[in-house]
């Protein structure tokens, strides 16, 4: 029986899928000193004002990296994780949305691919909507297109910056560390 007063929202990349981007930039040496402005250029696709091509094109260059390469390595990297076998269970139960920052077919491409769009009720991906997490905008919208009201809104992300940002967002964010603590602790969570 689906509780429809519980809304659990997900993000994808390191909660619903690996991450790539990170791994991606870890795998040069001295990247420390370029990942403030990596993040700015996947920060520039993620809004939606470069293409994935674009981001990629662009990121591969700061590390002198072949881009059909980074784009290879990407989507071998970006697999999904233990969590997507368990969320028909807590569809069953629970409305179900994602909430990423995402390139325009990155994310696509590997729910295509892997066949998780059926996963979620909703889907508030950043490039679509010109805005990314951590603005508080963006967690308004992703409550705006549920078209509900619900008693519990349930935010899990990997990033403990956007988890924050939930929280002043009214949601009850909790920082994703992996499945099983998420798993072991969803009662309480729920709470």
């Amino acid at each position: 029986m689906r509780n429809s007063n519980i809304l659990l929202i997900f993000d994808c990349f390191g909660v619903v899928v690996h991450t790539a981007s990170e791994v991606w930039v870890r795998m040069f040496p001295n990247s420390d000193e370029k990942i403030e402005e990596a993040l700015k250029i996947f920060n520039t696709g993620d809004k939606g004002l470069a293409t994935f091509d674009e981001t990629i094109s662009n990121a591969s260059k700061l590390f002198n990296a072949n881009p059909e390469e980074t784009k290879r390595i990407w989507r071998e990297l970006a697999k999904p994780l233990e969590l997507v076998d368990y969320l028909p269970i807590l569809k069953e139960k629970y409305a179900i949305e994602l909430l990423s920052n995402a390139t325009d077919t990155f994310l696509e491409s590997l729910f295509l691919k892997y066949n998780l769009y059926p996963l979620f009720d909703e889907m508030v991906i950043s490039y679509k909507e010109g805005i990314t997490k951590p603005d508080i905008e963006i967690f308004n919208l992703a409550l705006k297109r549920m078209n509900k009201t619900y008693d519990k809104v349930l935010f899990f992300d990997d990033n403990p910056i956007n988890v924050e940002a939930a929280c002043k967002a009214g949601l009850k964010g909790i920082l994703y560390t992996d499945f099983e603590t998420f798993k072991n602790n969803l009662d309480e969570y729920l709470k």
